[in-house]
């Protein structure tokens, strides 16, 4: 059987991120980058998404580098994400130095059918019960998400507090107050 795409080349860009695209907002297959005054898309991997999901919001200026591919049926060119990174960038003379701006903690809570039929529904309705027991409700954005590949460690959820990732997370754990507590929401 023959190769569907074959690899042409290896790109680097640095741009704007636009936002995601795809069928819908939980499988987001693409994202729009802005490079001069011009928009491209560029796919993403599927261990990829999850992660860039996570932490990439539309203004920031990022970096990608990727392979360009020659659909050979169709003659059709794809760019296709390997690596994605946040730039930082001297803006002007004064040596101001752009920085991303300060995200809110983010609890994302898989609802596959595995982890729904292991409580998936119940932790997401536990975490928010808790959340607004202790004031944080409009501190902390809890999103529903599709597979997020842990069936077996199921109900799963993924909380992006900065740069600090946790999973497995007990909705009961007095730590998780404290912990979104220390980061001054």
């Amino acid at each position: 059987m023959s190769e569907k795409f074959i690899n042409i080349s290896e790109f680097k860009l640095e741009g704007e991120f636009l936002g995601f695209a795809g069928a819908s907002p939980d499988k987001c297959k693409s994202l729009r980058l802005k490079i001069a005054s011009s928009e491209i898309k560029i796919l993403l991997p599927r261990d990829l998404r999850l992660s860039v999901g996570l932490w990439l919001v539309p203004g920031y200026k990022i970096g990608v580098c990727g392979v360009t591919q020659l659909n050979l049926q169709t003659g059709k060119l794809k760019l296709k994400a390997y690596n994605i990174t946040l730039i930082h960038r001297v803006l002007n003379k004064e040596n101001f130095v752009e920085q991303p701006l300060p995200t809110r903690p983010k609890i994302l809570v898989c609802q596959g059918s595995s982890c729904r039929k292991k409580g998936g529904q119940g932790l997401l309705s536990k975490l928010e019960q808790n959340l607004c027991v202790r004031g944080l409700q409009g501190k902390v954005t809890v999103e529903r998400s599709g597979c997020l590949r842990n069936c077996g460690k199921g109900p799963f959820c993924v909380v992006k507090m900065g740069k600090n990732k946790y999973s497995r997370v007990n909705p009961d754990a007095s730590c998780l107050a404290e912990e979104f507590g220390s980061h001054n929401i």
